[in-house]
């Protein structure tokens, strides 16, 4: 959806960064294989995606915000266009918190969470699988018939692409991270996990804080949705803890210590 779009991209680039925080260190960031990568999975896969669900769920991908027939050809490109820089921003971005001793994984992690408090607190739209006319006529469409749509299919497809063609990469510089961190491997584990779920918590407290806020006191934002306004609170969090947890969950089991990026030990000269 191009509402998320670019918390995606720019998400994507800074996590590639900071994964390969070690190959980083000490290279310029326009070689880095972490940055060449970056660039491919924008232009191979997230932008024909964003191509493909503009040409054949035009509503959806706009939220129902726009009308189809008013979407030509430039909107699309744009987006694309839109998608590279973001992902190149958030990956320099990373890199300066990288040069500069900072924690380079806060961009990351707040640009995932105001994408998921999107899908979340939109899920009216997200999971509606209707025309933009259906939507137009408030036409009753069910959670369930979304979830036997062509729509949940390819969306499922997509996210499962991202996730194996994201992990591939991610697993192997996060163990040559870690295992190259002056504080250990295990360490340095611990303290990316903890980092994760403290900014996790702050990012999910201020979005929700923020949404509540306004909800209570803007009559233009309850009426925007059709049912109860607290279900958004209910569908963030859930969306949240899925989102994280399939995030997370793999990193923390499949990451393995590098031993070949130890420094080698002394010899003792006879």
């Amino acid at each position: 959806m191009i509402q998320n779009d670019l918390q995606l991209a720019f998400f994507f680039g800074a996590l590639f960064a900071a994964s390969a925080t070690g190959q980083l260190q000490g290279q310029s960031p326009w070689t880095a294989p972490s940055f060449v990568y970056s660039l491919a999975f924008i232009g191979l896969i997230m932008n024909p995606c964003t191509i493909y669900f503009f040409w054949d769920f035009p509503a959806w991908e706009t939220m129902f915000m726009l009308d189809p027939s008013s979407i030509g050809a430039l909107l699309p490109t744009l987006i694309c266009v839109a998608n590279l820089v973001a992902s190149v921003a958030g990956f320099l971005t990373t890199v300066y918190l990288i040069k500069t001793k900072r924690d380079p994984m806060l961009p990351w992690i707040y640009a995932f969470t105001l994408y998921i408090a999107v899908v979340g607190l939109g899920y009216e739209r997200v999971g509606y699988s209707g025309t933009y006319q259906d939507w137009q006529d408030a036409k009753a469409i069910s959670f369930a018939e979304f979830f036997t749509s062509k729509l949940f299919f390819m969306l499922l497809a997509m996210f499962m692409t991202f996730f194996a063609v994201t992990m591939i990469p991610l697993l192997k510089w996060l163990g040559q991270t870690w295992s190259c961190s002056p504080l250990g491997f295990k360490k340095a584990r611990r303290q990316a996990a903890f980092t994760t779920l403290k900014h996790a918590l702050i990012g999910y407290a201020s979005i929700l804080g923020l949404f509540i806020a306004v909800a209570l006191f803007s009559g233009a934002v309850r009426s925007s949705f059709r049912n109860a306004w607290g279900w958004g609170i209910v569908t963030f969090t859930i969306a949240e803890l899925l989102f994280f947890g399939a995030l997370v969950s793999p990193v923390a089991v499949f990451v393995k210590e590098t031993s070949g990026r130890k420094p080698p030990p002394k010899t003792i000269e006879d």
